[in-house]
């Protein structure tokens, strides 16, 4: 579990008059012409979940060395709380994944190195405002999009047989 209390955030001011009543600019007649953005330490995050990583390395008799290796992590809570006046809101899984896994696989014979790897991204769930409306998170939403899940590949070779020098070509995202 990791807490972090007064974490500076950037504050909005739209629907947060109480926090910063100056950053409404209003114009001669009074009428709201813009709205200042600022950093504040209001901010209130805490965490629980895991991530996890583990390699395992074998040197072969004639044909090199294979490395293997494993990460992942899976965010169980992401309570947060943006300003002091609202309740802790949790956002596991929202705008980023609330797990993910990175499998890799590393051959590397004399002058030679091939690597493939596996990264998996869960789905998340992102708001987005309607047509012609302001933007603040959670607010004036009319639709909830949920992602779905992503699993990409990538291979990777490269030539190390100069000097200080290593040549390498990777295809990622397939």
């Amino acid at each position: 579990r990791i807490r972090r209390r007064n974490e500076i955030l950037l504050i909005y001011a739209v629907g947060l008059e109480e926090l910063s009543p100056e950053a409404l600019i209003r114009d001669e007649n009074g009428e709201l012409i813009a709205v200042a953005s600022y950093l504040d330490n209001v901010g209130n995050t805490e965490v629980r979940g895991w991530e996890i990583e583990a390699e395992y390395s074998h040197q072969t008799q004639r044909w090199g060395k294979l490395n293997f290796s494993l990460s992942g992590h899976y965010t169980h809570r992401l309570l947060r709380r943006r300003r002091p006046s609202e309740p802790m809101q949790d956002d596991a899984g929202i705008e980023t994944p609330d797990r993910s896994v990175l499998g890799d696989a590393r051959w590397s014979y004399r002058n030679w190195i091939v690597t493939l790897n596996l990264y998996y991204m869960a789905p998340t769930t992102v708001s987005v405002p309607g047509p012609s409306r302001t933007f603040t998170y959670r607010s004036n939403v009319d639709y909830i999009r949920h992602t779905p899940s992503t699993t990409l590949a990538g291979i990777g070779v490269a030539y190390g047989g100069f000097k200080r020098c290593l040549f390498g070509l990777n295809l990622n995202n397939l």
